[in-house]
This record gives C-alpha cells, structure tokens and sequence, in this order.
C-alpha cells in the first residue's frame, strides 16, 4: 500500500504535462500521478509493485515523501495470525482511533488506515465519532473523506445539502462521511472493518475523534448471559431511560445506546416517551410551498408531509430495520416485531434540544389470551361489566405529550368489546386524520381511526380483545374524549 504524505512532480494541463509517478499493479495497467495530487492509501493488486519517477524538468518542483507497507490481501483472518497493523476486539471492548494531529487540524497528505477485527467470529465492529470535521460536504464527498468498509447498508441515512453527508457505494459495499456529521453506531456486517481516511487539504479541518467497539451481531441470544448494555424485562416490567443530562438539554458528546429484551418468547418491548425533543425535522410547508424546519410551518392550514430529520435522531432497531424519530415534543410509540429492540441517540449537535423521557416495557405480543393471567395492561371484562377510560386531564385539554394504551379483554372467549364516546373532541380532520388520533384494533377497517369529532359510538370488536390507542402527533392539544369498553355478547 502506497501512501504520499508531501506530493508535488510536475504539472498538469488536461493530464501529465512533463514529470510523473507511477505504479504498477494497481487496478489498471499502471497508474500515473503527477501536480499535487499524489497516491493515497493506494492498495497493489498483486504482491508487488513497480514505481517509476519520471523527471523531465530541472529544480523546479518540490517532489515526494511516500511510504510503502505491506499489507495483506485479506484482512482479519485469525485472532492467532494477526497482522501487526490490525486492532483485535473482545466483544464489548472498545479503541479509540483519532486524524492526525487531532484535536489541532489535519493536513495534506495525512491520510490513514486502521484495521479493526472482533475476535468472536460471530460479533461485529460498531464505529462512533464523538467529534467530526472532515471535508466540505456538497451533493457528495468530493475530497477529505472518512470511509468504512462492509457496514450495514440500513445504517445512517444522508443529512443534510451542505452541512455533512453520508453516502452508501454498493458496488464497493464502502459508507463516506464528510462534513461535521460522522459515523454514529454503524455496524459492520462482517467481523471486521477497514477505516480509510482520505486527506488533501491542510489547516482547515480539525479531524475525527471516534471509537471502534466489538459488539454482538444479534441481541437478546440468553437472559442468563446479558450482555453489559441489555436489560432483561418480565411481562408487565418496565424500564425508565432519559436522554443524558434530562431534563436539561444534551450535550454534543452525548451519544448514547440501550438494548431492551424481553424474557418470555411470548412478549415484544414496546417504546414509550413521555416527553420528546431530539433534533429538528423538515416538513413540506403545503400553503407556502417551501421546505422549512417544523416550527416555522404556518400550523394553522390544514395538513404537512415530514421531508426528514436535520441533524440529531432516536432511532429503534429491531435487528431487521431500523426507524428514525426526530423533531419537537410528542409521544412515540414503537412495538418491536421480536423479542428484543435496540435503541440509540446519534447527536450531531449540542446543548439545543430537550432530550426525553421514555420507558421501555415487555408486553404480549398477543393480547387477551389467558384471563387467569392477565398482563399488567390487560382489563378483563365479565359479560355487561363496563370500564370508563378518558383522555389525560379530561375534561380539560390534554397535553403535548399525553398519549396513552389500554388494553380490554372478554373473559367470556365468545364475548365481544364495544366502544362507546359519548364526548370525543381529537386532533383535526379533512377527509384524513392529519394530526392526534384514536385507533381501535380488532375491528373493520371503516372504523380503525377516529379523530375530530367523529368518535366511536357503539364500535364492537371481531374478537375478544381490543388495544385502544391515543397518538400524538402535533404541539396543539384538544379536549380530548370520555368513552366506556363494554364486554357484549355475540
């Protein structure tokens, strides 16, 4: 591998005009490199290579400094025949890896290359940048670049126009960072992982302060041998966790994961937050036709699509996709579609937003199916026995943040559950539901969502349970809705 930390032979015009570098066994028959713009971590594709400097001019250019290294064609091998340039990893150790000369800037020619393995075959290596300043960042990373190698494709996704990028190359299975926004828990789909960083620009960016971690590939294997970061949750138990620093804002450096599981097969985690400020989210102003951070939007017209999340996420990973949440205070809910939910705050910012306040809780993932064992959210209802169940501070206006669930059951298996409103006052609707809303399960599509003033009344159930729902999905709050669960018999 050849790499030129001070690079400057000959000139060029539309090619090599006189003086040049080059290699051979390269990809290409040779390459040829000239002006200022020398090889980088450039990789032989054989065991050996030919350089050859062609001078043809006298005195009048400065020349090069490069290094040569051997290095291997393929790399993490064994844990038993490492090579001394790779970086081995325990499953939950960690290193540390920074640019040249960090924290002071880096310079032209300062490109580097780190190997990082997990000696568990089956683990993988997680990359994080607490600090990031690579390159300029426009429409793609056309210069310093930090780029990581067999990372999961459903990783990050692209931010923002000029402020930082995030591109995926398939053909070469490589993820390129450039601009402030690095790499937050992206994880390899291999046991091991090149980082690559390209450098050709001197004093102007300040580098990358970032940590490789050896982590398992799948989460939630055994309740009796956890991980250091999982947390083993009973049907019914629950777990509080804030944003670092709630209920004061967070911090730059303040990335944070958690991982979730449930200890019966039969149950799923389900996310809750109380209260949510993480980043800012871009919505398509319908009445102005521009896009404008959310707060901006006039709320009054009727209706905004969301473009997107502008800088810092809390994203929910069941291990076969990940979601994205962002944006100013409402509650989210997410149900995970296994047993375990893995979660994590990447911030690119500091000290601008909220945090939050959620909780993570085991449930069934199938409801009502045993009333001798009822779960910690079931309401079981003998035939004609009815429960009342309003909105929070009915009847006063609910909150920002006031979602809520319920869950009632028939005790007869041949019952049913009728839903009643006899006040119901949510969110705003045209045609659709645009903002907070009710849904009912277990009944006909026609009657799934109710929101303005059109609530349910006498909506009976096609089996004997219901999850009755209270979404959030704007900063307006209204009166809400007082409605009673009936057990019926069909």
């Amino acid at each position: 591998m050849i790499t030129c930390s001070d690079f400057h032979v000959g000139g060029y015009f539309f090619g090599c005009s006189d003086d040049t570098l080059t290699f051979t066994n390269t990809g290409s028959s040779a390459s040829e490199y000239c002006s200022t713009n020398g090889p980088q971590l450039l990789k032989t594709t054989a065991r050996g290579t030919r350089v050859t400097f062609t001078a043809s001019t006298s005195h009048t250019y400065k020349g090069f400094r490069c290094t040569a290294q051997a290095v291997r064609g393929t790399d993490c091998r064994s844990p038993s025949d490492r090579a001394s340039y790779e970086v081995w990893l325990e499953t939950g150790t960690s290193e540390s890896f920074t640019s040249p000369n960090f924290p002071s800037s880096y310079s032209r020619g300062d490109s580097k290359r780190w190997v990082f393995c997990a000696v568990d075959a089956s683990a993988r290596i997680q990359i994080s940048c607490r600090e990031f300043s690579v390159g300029r960042a426009f429409f793609g990373c056309s210069g310093d670049v930090l780029a990581i190698s067999n990372a999961e494709s459903n990783g990050q996704v692209t931010r923002g126009l000029c402020g930082s990028i995030h591109e995926y190359l398939p053909s070469t299975e490589l993820h390129r960072f450039c601009g402030t926004a690095g790499p937050k828990f992206v994880k390899t789909n291999e046991r091991g992982t090149i980082i690559r960083f390209h450098a050709s620009t001197s004093g102007v960016y300040k580098g990358f302060n970032c940590t490789a971690k050896a982590v398992r590939h799948a989460i939630c294997l055994d309740d009796n041998k956890p991980t250091d970061n999982e947390v083993w949750l009973n049907t019914g138990s629950s777990e509080v966790f804030t944003s670092p620093n709630y209920p004061f804002n967070y911090g730059k450096q303040d990335d944070r994961d958690w991982v979730f599981c449930a200890a019966q097969d039969t149950d799923e985690i389900s996310i809750s937050c109380h209260d949510f400020q993480v980043g800012g989210r871009y919505v398509f102003c319908l009445d102005e036709r521009i896009d404008r951070r959310e707060a901006a939007c006039d709320e009054s017209r009727v209706g905004a699509a969301a473009f997107g999340c502008v800088d810092d996420t809390f994203v929910v990973s069941d291990g076969d996709s990940d979601t994205e949440f962002c944006g100013s205070p409402r509650a989210q809910s997410v149900a995970a579609r296994g047993r375990g939910l893995r979660v994590a705050l990447a911030v690119a910012t500091g000290g601008i937003y909220g945090g939050f306040n959620c909780t993570a809780t085991a449930v069934r993932k199938a409801i009502c199916t045993d009333a001798s064992k009822p779960a910690g959210n079931e309401v079981w209802l003998e035939t004609g026995v009815s429960k009342a169940f309003a909105s929070p501070n009915y009847p006063l206006n609910y909150g920002s943040n006031d979602g809520r669930e319920w869950v009632f059951c028939a005790v007869q298996a041949s019952d049913r559950i009728s839903i009643t409103c006899n006040d119901f006052e949510v969110g705003r609707k045209f045609i659709v539901c645009f903002d907070d809303f009710v849904t009912i399960s277990n009944v006909g599509p026609r009657f799934s969502s109710f929101c303005g003033s059109e609530g349910p009344d006498t909506v009976v159930t096609t089996q004997r349970g219901t999850t009755v729902t209270f979404s959030m999905s704007s900063v307006f709050s209204y009166k809400g809705f007082n409605c009673t669960a009936t057990a019926v018999s069909q």
